[in-house]
């Protein structure tokens, strides 16, 4: 091999004939022949849903998603505990599943799902239930910033029924770090 790792023509047609290079293509198979578009790596279940659903539904799987235990983690705000429940960080399952402030929207989900709603497994994986996930978070109106459309048919001029006090991102102090 010449100097620089550069290899001859006859050298790169012995090496592409070589029983390896066969092997390793056969188990990876060229670029051409893969997707080259990451969203085909998307469920067809979130590819049906308006962006901002989707977007949603993925901070909520992931957890990255402004409530007060990632926007501690992140640096964003000094505490992650529920305004409300002083004892609990603000979770995605505290959220959907266990805050005092959003009981009567949980009994709302519950009546049109079942026990579906006492599962978070369910609730943020079935399609059945995304509507109604959908609905649920729209009344608690927790994410109530420009951000996330999730519910077109929710009046916005209707009362807030949850206790729960909101995080505007527009308004969070973002920390300064000196040199």
């Amino acid at each position: 091999m010449p100097f620089g790792g550069q290899t001859e023509p006859h050298q790169t047609h012995q090496i592409r004939s070589s029983q390896p290079f066969q092997e390793i293509t056969q188990i990876s198979p060229p670029a051409q022949n893969r997707p080259l578009n990451p969203i085909s790596k998307i469920p067809d279940n979130l590819r049906r849903l308006p962006r901002e659903q989707a977007t949603m539904l993925i901070q909520l799987r992931t957890g990255h998603i402004p409530l007060r235990k990632h926007l501690h983690r992140i640096g964003r705000i000094s505490s992650p505990m529920c305004p409300t429940c002083p004892s609990q960080r603000e979770t995605v399952h505290h959220l959907l599943m266990t805050c005092p402030a959003y009981t009567e929207e949980r009994r709302q989900l519950e009546s049109s799902i079942g026990r579906s709603s006492k599962s978070m497994k369910t609730l943020l994986t079935n399609p059945k239930t995304f509507p109604h996930l959908f609905r649920y978070i729209s009344t608690t109106r927790r994410f109530n910033n420009d951000v996330f459309t999730l519910n077109p048919l929710a009046s916005s001029n209707r009362p807030q029924t949850g206790t729960h006090t909101q995080t505007d991102l527009r308004a969070v102090e973002y920390p300064t770090h000196s040199a």
